[in-house]
């Protein structure tokens, strides 16, 4: 089985990758790290690389791109892992991996928000622990820097 961890910045990644791997070696499952590019980061992409060599972006390369970007944040912290990159609504890539996967786990971290910035801007957290059917651990994220 997997255990499915959701990244998106270093900076706040550190103890979310932690908490992660600790299941994944309680249970001595493989640990998948992912990040999603958002639509707005793949048309930008897309926009940089029509405008530099007027060829589109091909899928399978952003999708790489996402994986290296979520090897780079893993690298530092876990020991063995497998990135994986996706492209399009966090979320819904996070479920769909964690269905696809059967993951024993997800892992996401979660940041301090009030119930009314939840309310109107939304939590992709907040998206996955209401939707996914499986267990799902949620890590409050911590600036690695001081504030």
């Amino acid at each position: 089985m997997t255990v499915l961890v959701a990244v998106k910045e270093a900076e706040n990644s550190h103890n979310v990758l932690e908490a992660a791997e600790t299941l994944a070696r309680q249970f001595d499952d493989e640990l998948e790290v992912l990040h999603v590019l958002s639509r707005d980061e793949f048309v930008n992409l897309e926009q940089t690389s029509v405008s530099e060599t007027a060829d589109a972006v091909d899928p399978n390369e952003v999708r790489e791109i996402a994986a290296s970007i979520a090897s780079e944040i893993a690298e530092p912290v876990v020991d063995e892992f497998v990135a994986t990159g996706a492209v399009g609504d966090a979320a819904g890539e996070i479920i769909s991996l964690a269905k696809r996967r059967d993951a024993r786990y997800i892992v996401i971290g979660v940041r301090k928000r009030s119930a009314v910035g939840k309310a109107v801007f939304g939590s992709t957290a907040q998206q996955v622990l209401t939707s996914v059917d499986r267990p799902t651990l949620a890590v409050p994220r911590v600036s690695e820097t001081p504030e």
